[in-house]
């Protein structure tokens, strides 16, 4: 085999090399790092932009801190809205946590539960919308 091909077989293997494996679930794991987004509507069925998202776990309110400028845009923030991402393994376990997410723009807003699970590789979604509507807030 010559030199050139050992080359090339190299390159094409690096990506596998550099994954991880986790013997208790049968897929490689990636270097890709997963974000989990939320796709916030108007009650008009419009993408709605400039929505101040608060994310915090359920049990203990702790909030966390989704969006660092290498994974979100600021300012403005827009949709999708990322709320959740792989940047969490270490506060969230196989089990799962349970997750709130808030959205206010003006007098509208909402509110919705997520449960998230680290299934060794990333994070993963397991329950909760993939789209949520703002409605008026009730005083």
């Amino acid at each position: 085999m010559s030199t050139t091909r050992k080359i090339i077989l190299l390159i094409l293997a690096l990506p596998l090399l550099s994954s991880c494996s986790n013997p208790e679930i049968s897929e490689v794991c990636t270097g890709i790092f997963i974000t989990h987004t939320l796709t916030v509507l108007t009650p008009e069925g419009e993408p709605a932009d400039s929505v101040q998202i608060t994310v915090s776990n359920k049990e203990t309110g702790n909030e966390y801190d989704v969006c660092n400028p290498t994974i979100c845009d600021e300012p403005p923030r827009s949709n999708p809205y990322v709320i959740f991402h792989d940047g969490f393994s270490e506060k969230v376990d196989s089990d799962g946590e349970e997750i709130i997410v808030r959205g206010t723009k003006g007098d509208k807003g909402f509110t919705e539960q997520f449960t998230f699970r680290d299934d060794g590789c990333h994070i993963r979604k397991v329950a909760g919308p993939d789209s949520v509507y703002l409605q008026v807030n009730k005083s």
